[in-house]
């Protein structure tokens, strides 16, 4: 006979993400401009998570400046760094702007402070150290990398954009505008910000690998090569 599980293993939940706040959504709906920023000396969850933002944000019709300090010195990373600007261009052109942290929780990791000293921030992170810095916060220390925290909001965006401006947003109103923000290239890149920050699965805890692994198949449903992603992370090369 098999031995059975203790009544707290039978009944213990497997945790999902933290639920994106209507607060978070809604900076999505009212700000026309937006400043995607990472930390200093990108990791590819940071990067990945800028270009996938940067991806949706374009094809919700936003203006959108995406920013990196660099230098970007991991290899898997470095055939992305042309997609980046290095400077933040005057924001004083436009009337509103929304800067995006990704992937750290300080105006002072990105590399320009002082340039964000006045703008709104939103910080989308999953790391716990260090005293968060900003105006809205989407973080989860559960979530083994910041590109799901991203992948959750881009998920909640099409529903959220056609429930508040059902006219302007009407073709959302079908069974597969869910996934309206995620195409191929941005899910590519969104793999790969897990990918890597799991070692390729290897890091993700039991609690809710379940959970995530469920949401991960809905990139590679986008025809993503995981070989390919294989090769890139590894420097062409299958180990």
């Amino acid at each position: 006979m098999q031995p059975q599980a203790s009544t707290s293993e039978s009944s213990c939940k497997p945790e999902q993400l933290k639920p994106v706040s209507f607060d978070v959504l809604e900076l999505f709906y009212r700000f026309e401009h937006f400043i995607v920023l990472g930390h200093q000396k990108p990791d590819a969850d940071c990067a990945s998570s800028q270009l996938a933002m940067s991806f949706a944000l374009h094809k919700m019709g936003k203006s959108v400046q995406t920013v990196s300090a660099g230098p970007f010195l991991r290899p898997e990373i470095q055939a992305f760094a042309h997609l980046f600007q290095n400077r933040i261009e005057s924001a004083s052109q436009f009337d509103e702007v929304l800067a995006v942290i990704l992937d750290c929780n300080s105006r002072e990791r990105t590399g320009f402070a002082e340039e964000l000293q006045d703008l709104p921030v939103l910080v989308i992170d999953h790391h716990a150290s260090g005293q968060a810095d900003g105006d809205w916060f989407y973080c989860d220390v559960q979530s083994p990398s910041t590109s799901m925290l991203v992948h959750n909001i881009l998920l909640k965006l099409p529903m959220f954009l056609f429930q508040t401006a059902p006219q302007k947003y009407a073709f959302l109103d079908s069974a597969n505008s869910q996934h309206w923000l995620v195409n191929r290239k941005t899910a590519n890149m969104l793999f790969l910000g897990f990918a890597t920050d799991t070692g390729f699965f290897r890091f993700l805890k039991p609690v809710n690998a379940g959970d995530l692994l469920r949401r991960v198949s809905t990139l590679v449903d986008k025809q993503i090569n995981l070989q390919d992603v294989y090769q890139h992370m590894n420097g062409g090369k299958l180990q």
